[in-house]
Formats: C-alpha cells, sequence, structure tokens
C-alpha cells in the first residue's frame, strides 16, 4: 500500500495552514496501518514528495503567497515521473518513508533535532520574501 503525502506533511510552512494538518494525518494512518497489516504482509510506504510539476501545482502557484515558493523552492521541482521513480524504488527497497530528494530526506532524518534551527531559519525566509 502506497499513502502519499506530501514534504508538507513533514514540517509546518507559512502558507499551507490549511493543507498541511491533512498531510501530517497521512503519515499517522501510515503508522498506525503498518502496524496493523505486517502480519498479513502487507507493506505500507507513505511518500512525502517535494513540488511536482503538476497541473495542480500550476494552479496553486497562482495565488501561492510569495513566502511559500521562497521555503518550497530549496527541494526544486520535481516531475512527477521522477517522483513516481522514487516512489517505486522506495516501495522495491521495502522502505517506509519515502523522500524525494536530499533536502527532504534529511528533513525527515533530522526534524525533531532541527525544528528549533528550522523554525528560525523559515522564519527569516519568510520575512525576507514579505519585504519584496
Amino acid at each position: 500500500m502506497v499513502i502519499v503525502s506530501s514534504g508538507a506533511g513533514l514540517v509546518g510552512l507559512f502558507g499551507y495552514t490549511a493543507y498541511a494538518p491533512s498531510k501530517f494525518a497521512l503519515r499517522g494512518l501510515a503508522e498506525s496501518l503498518r502496524g496493523e497489516l505486517k502480519p498479513d504482509g502487507v507493506a505500507v510506504t507513505i511518500v512525502y514528495p517535494p513540488d511536482t510539476d503538476t497541473p495542480q501545482l500550476a494552479e496553486e502557484n497562482l495565488t501561492k503567497p510569495r513566502e511559500t515558493k521562497a521555503l518550497t523552492a530549496a527541494a526544486g521541482l520535481w516531475t512527477a515521473d521522477a517522483v513516481a521513480r522514487a516512489t517505486l524504488d522506495g516501495v522495491r527497497r521495502g522502505r517506509f518513508s519515502v523522500t524525494p530528494g536530499a533536502q527532504l530526506t534529511a528533513l525527515a532524518w533530522l526534524h525533531s533535532l532541527i525544528a528549533p534551527v528550522l523554525r528560525w531559519s523559515f522564519d527569516r525566509t519568510t520575512a525576507r520574501a514579505t519585504r519584496r
């Protein structure tokens, strides 16, 4: 079973107040299902893709705050094919969590340890983007 969340399911970001909670909830769902389905031989994988070049993102970018654009730029723009390849690779390797790209992988592994620094950095980035 593959559940697709979002990079916004790893850390709350400016501009994603309505979006991020549902993506965080998918993590709890995946973690619960992983334990419940494992005895039946069902593997669960959750994917946290970065911004992906899709019509949905193009529409979102029409109204996305510049602060949010500044924050999400670090992970880059991925093609749907690249996200799909990373997802399939993770499933084949039996990974529970798939985080395409170095930035999201580091965030997934280190978030709790670096959360204070992340909040400081995010606040600085959004303040700079607001001044533009």
